[in-house]
């Protein structure tokens, strides 16, 4: 069974934890909000652009805003 997380962001800082506890690792800053899809943490920013992470915090790509 794959893993779970929680995405969560506060005061501009976005973090994931694993839904069975650990420590919550903080991905970005500036942030709006944040979706898990798949494998993948999809970052809604504050200038509208997504940026996408992998589940251990590492960037992949940027994706256009509205």
């Amino acid at each position: 069974m794959p893993d779970v997380y929680k995405v969560k962001v506060e005061n501009g800082n976005l973090s994931i934890q694993k839904a069975t506890g650990g420590f919550p690792r903080q991905i970005v800053s500036g942030a709006v909000s944040g979706v898990m899809v798949g494998e993948e943490v999809h970052v809604t920013m504050k200038d509208g652009k997504v940026k996408v992470y992998t589940v251990n915090g590492f960037f992949k790509r940027t994706l256009p805003g509205n």
